[in-house]
């Protein structure tokens, strides 16, 4: 399946170049007029069109960019995109391994593998209450980990208090719960040896809950660019 994880509007080479100077990008001097620069710009409707897919077809429109917007450095008009993306694999099949992360005989962490599955308790059957489990995966030396999250659909936020009753949370730092049928990337970054995944579930399930139930997770090492 298809997941992008940015796309880059560039403007085209009469426009711009010559005023890009070496202090501003890189030290790289002015850049010739055949070379666009471009911003970084997360596209939603992009990702919401191809990630997940196999095949994507998708119309880019002409985007009219601002001085300063995103770290434009002029008013120009986008008539170019970059898009970067990764295909991985859609389902848990062979040769990948795959493990589930309340598995009291799996690994405390995961070390070893370039890639595979981590997966909530019975998946893609319910996962239970009163679950409270985490698992570590390792990051060779030299390679970054990229985590994506294929499928979710654990409870959302509770009736009274409004914090998630159902959740995901990666090294302490942030919660990921509620559904969604859209994959994306979690995580990505080589600041560690580790990162750490734990999954908690409360006394009671409140909603009706989507199959597959719980959450998949595919993760994968690569040699930094």
């Amino acid at each position: 399946m298809i997941i992008v994880s940015s796309i880059t509007h560039k403007y085209t080479p009469s426009q711009c170049a010559d005023f890009v100077t070496e202090n501003e990008f890189g030290g790289k001097g002015t850049l010739p007029l055949d070379t666009c620069v471009g911003i970084d710009k997360n596209d939603e409707r992009l990702s919401e069109s191809c990630n997940g897919q196999e095949t994507c077809h998708y119309l880019l429109e002409k985007k009219i960019q601002k001085l300063g917007y995103d770290g434009t450095n002029c008013d120009f008009v986008s008539n170019i995109a970059n898009i970067n993306y990764v295909c991985i694999p859609n389902r848990m099949k062979k040769p990948y391994k795959s493990f589930d992360i309340c598995d009291p005989d799996g690994p405390d962490t995961i070390i070893g593998l370039d890639s595979g599955f981590l997966h909530s308790p019975n998946y893609p059957n319910y996962y239970g209450n009163n679950r409270f489990c985490y698992m570590n995966v390792g990051i060779p030396e030299g390679k970054r980990l990229v985590i994506y999250l294929l499928t979710k659909s654990m409870e959302s936020l509770g009736f009274f208090d409004k914090k998630p009753t159902d959740y995901l949370i990666i090294n302490n730092e942030f919660e990921i719960f509620g559904t969604s049928n859209r994959p994306y990337i979690l995580f990505n970054s080589t600041s560690k040896d580790k990162i750490q995944i734990k999954f908690k579930s409360d006394w009671i399930t409140s909603v009706q809950l989507r199959s597959p139930k719980g959450f998949l997770i595919y993760f994968e090492s690569m040699y930094m660019n």
